[in-house]
């Protein structure tokens, strides 16, 4: 009689730590599908300003020309925008901030000019429409 007490206090423990478990663990899915979203805006302002850094548009320093080629690269879903400072006047491009949305920002280095080590700093701010 004795062990048949101790098996069934053993099993409504185990019972008790997987569901602790299984809570746990849905409460991390829930919560990851809820910043999924956030990171892919993220890393859509990183691949435009990559884009622009190779295309070699960020070292022009043109304003006009950036804010052309933004507007080419930047999905339709999304605003942008960015600032461009170093040696030089800084350049603001792009549409203003929007209040009462999710917006992520993040900055990228790039060269100006190799030989002389010039560079510049592409701060972003990007957020869905």
């Amino acid at each position: 009689m004795k062990k048949a007490q101790i098996f069934s206090i053993d099993a409504a423990i185990a019972l008790f730590i997987v569901a602790i478990i299984l809570t746990a663990s849905l409460f991390y899915v829930i919560r990851s599908k809820e910043i999924l979203p956030e990171l892919q805006v993220s890393r859509v302002g990183y691949d435009i300003v990559a884009v622009l850094d190779h295309e070699g548009i960020l070292q022009t320093l043109d304003q006009d020309k950036i804010a052309v080629e933004l507007n080419k690269t930047i999905p339709v879903n999304y605003e942008m925008r960015l600032t461009l400072v170093g040696e030089f006047e800084p350049l603001e491009v792009g549409s203003e901030l929007q209040k009462e949305r999710f917006i992520s920002s993040g900055k990228r280095i790039f060269v100006i000019n190799s030989t002389d080590a010039k560079f510049g700093i592409a701060a972003f701010w990007i957020w869905t429409k």
